[in-house]
């Protein structure tokens, strides 16, 4: 199982739904920035074709 997302997946029961979206959202958020970057970084500054 996953740690970092498994307060997200199986809330509390008494978790508030938004909450809980709003972590959930932050996560994806964050990792898609994460990603992006390295495919910048990756594409543009380390990897430059001739």
């Amino acid at each position: 199982m996953n740690r970092l997302l498994k307060r997200w997946l199986w809330p509390a029961p008494d978790a508030p739904p938004l909450r809980t979206n709003l972590v959930g959202l932050g996560i994806v958020a964050a990792a898609l920035g994460f990603w992006a970057l390295v495919f910048y970084l990756v594409t543009r500054q380390f990897w430059t074709l001739p």
